[in-house]
């Protein structure tokens, strides 16, 4: 039979462990919430630079801002001669 003193230290090394894991996983989350925190930030980035890119796209196809040698192009004096 284990003395109470034995019982005592091995209920304390019990709680030991179990708190190092509390801590453990706590910081595990912590962990989780920056990352998720930083894909939302890179998600927001991209989503602005769709958008950036999805306007210039919508102007080049109404005709402006094209490139200069299109202008100079055969295809946009027959356009422009009707």
């Amino acid at each position: 039979m284990k003395t109470l003193a034995e019982l005592a230290s091995l209920i304390e090394a019990t709680f030991k462990k179990r708190k190092d894991k509390i801590k453990a996983l706590e910081g595990g989350k912590k962990q989780d919430k920056e990352y998720a925190d930083h894909l939302e930030d890179k998600v927001e980035l991209l989503e602005k630079e769709n958008k950036k890119l999805k306007e210039k796209m919508a102007v080049s196809s109404i005709g402006f801002d094209l490139p200069k040698d299109y202008y100079e192009s055969d295809k946009y004096r027959v356009w422009e001669r009707g």
